[in-house]
């Protein structure tokens, strides 16, 4: 019957013509994942997801990492097309991405192994803030007063829980455009002169001259940090100011001491001095000042029980001014004082001289009461 397969056509497209619009999916953290799911939930969601986790071996040793070239993407900002031979084939645009990894060294040591060199190559640890800190384990206290941190904790809490209300707030009026926060007047030049900065450290003897990658990008993540504390601090509308710009800075900076540290593959004279500045510090923390250098081949970094390298360490660590290390000449006696800049102390200097049995009469004169016979043995500022 024609006339009613009409009405039943008509009626199939009223019906169509009432479809609801798919649900947006409004999952934010993701763990286990595969790429090609991740692409698909930021293509059907909001456009904003974040790859989280306690235990970074699940994404690291995961198979999200197989494409670093879509989350360096993703970094930029820049669109990306997804084929697909058995679906139709997209584009993700204006899309954000979070990763937030803790690893333990085994896991970040069996992703170097297997995507080390990919990862560095193509820009995207150069995109990353890293961070080791030193286990405390043994060391850790409770505060005697804790009220100040538990405030802390509830001011920050009530911010972020602000900010998710106003995102779900766009996301019920379907609205999802971004902010654009920008400096203020007064911090853009010192913006400009802290990128110079950036910049003239990549010449030949400049802390970055072995981590151009790193550097390309390090004032862009100290400006995308600047711009997210302002935004949560100050909320729409605010712009970047020098304060808040400094403060990304000294965040930014320190995470790239540790990515030197600790991550970067540099010479072995910056690797060897690195290593032993970090013991000696070690020696200042448990209340020494001076250190004589002749145990540090037995005591110190196991890679420097060479004498050679050794001796390169102290003379870079002396001519940038972290330490002085001085020889008696009537003895030959060196050592190292690991607070140049400030004056003798009599007491340490007697403890010192007993432990390691030197005569007091080759480090003071009685008529004098100053150091006598002693001559730097390596040049350094301070002196």
């Amino acid at each position: 019957d024609e006339e009613i397969i009409e009405i039943a056509e008509l009626y199939l497209l009223d019906l169509e013509e009432e479809k609801p619009d798919r649900p947006i999916s409004r999952d934010l953290i993701f763990e286990d994942i595969m790429p090609e799911a991740l692409q698909y939930e930021l293509k059907q969601g909001t456009g904003n997801a974040a790859l989280i986790s306690s235990e970074g071996g699940t994404i690291l040793g995961g198979p999200v990492v197989r494409n670093l070239a879509f989350l360096n993407s993703t970094w930029s900002g820049d669109s990306y097309t997804v084929h697909r031979k058995s679906s139709d084939s997209y584009v993700l645009e204006n899309v954000r991405l979070t990763l937030a990894i803790a690893a333990q060294p085994v896991a970040l040591d069996n992703f170097m192994s297997k995507k080390g060199d990919e990862a560095k190559g193509i820009g995207f640890f150069s995109r990353c803030l890293f961070c080791n800190p030193q286990s405390e384990q043994g060391y850790r206290t409770i505060p005697p007063n804790i009220s100040y941190f538990k405030e802390g904790g509830r001011r920050f809490n009530n911010r972020l829980n602000e900010v998710l209300t106003e995102y779900d707030e766009h996301l019920l009026l379907g609205d999802n455009n971004r902010y654009l926060v920008e400096y203020d007047e007064d911090c853009k030049p010192y913006a400009w002169e802290m990128c110079m900065r950036i910049e003239n450290e990549l010449k030949p003897g400049g802390k970055y001259e072995h981590a151009s990658e790193h550097a390309s990008k390090l004032f862009e993540n100290i400006s995308r940090t600047a711009g997210a504390i302002t935004y949560f601090e100050k909320g729409k509308g605010a712009k970047i100011s020098r304060r808040m710009l400094n403060d990304a800075a000294k965040i930014c900076f320190h995470f790239s001491d540790h990515y030197l540290k600790y991550f970067q593959v540099q010479p072995d004279y910056i690797q060897d001095a690195a290593a032993l500045y970090e013991y000696l510090l070690a020696q200042q923390q448990y209340g020494e000042r001076y250190v004589a250098k002749t145990p540090l081949r037995k005591s110190g970094p196991y890679r420097l029980r060479n004498m050679v390298r050794l001796n390169r360490a102290l003379e870079i660590l002396a001519n940038e001014g972290h330490i002085a290390v001085w020889r008696i000449v009537r003895t030959g006696f060196t050592y190292i004082d690991l607070t140049p800049n400030v004056h003798d102390e009599l007491p340490r200097w007697e403890a010192f001289c007993q432990k390691h049995k030197v005569s007091m009469e080759n480090w003071y004169a009685p008529t004098t009461g100053g150091k006598i016979k002693e001559l730097p043995a390596y040049k350094s500022h301070w002196y």
